[in-house]
């Protein structure tokens, strides 16, 4: 029942993060895609291509789920923005 709601704070993040789960798919709307202050990183087992290669966002792909990895491309990626 909150996939509307994801999507909607989805237009006030500029860093959007996920596992390509159900839900995550709400969040790639054509507003972030089309929007170069957008960053959206994945968390999934697997490697591939962005499904959107056309847009203007940026995307960060990682398998690796470790506390260290996951910290560092989230920070890094926030840290970017800030600067």
């Amino acid at each position: 029942p909150n996939l509307s709601e994801i999507e909607y704070l989805t237009k006030f993040c500029n860093v959007i993060v996920h596992s390509y789960s159900g839900p995550a798919h709400c969040s790639l709307t054509d507003e972030v895609l089309n929007n170069s202050d957008k960053t959206v990183i994945s968390f999934c087992y697997f490697s591939f291509p962005p499904y959107y290669e056309d847009y203007k966002y940026k995307f960060v792909q990682t398998e690796d789920f470790s506390d260290e990895n996951v910290l560092n491309v989230i920070s890094s990626n926030i840290l970017e923005k800030l600067n």
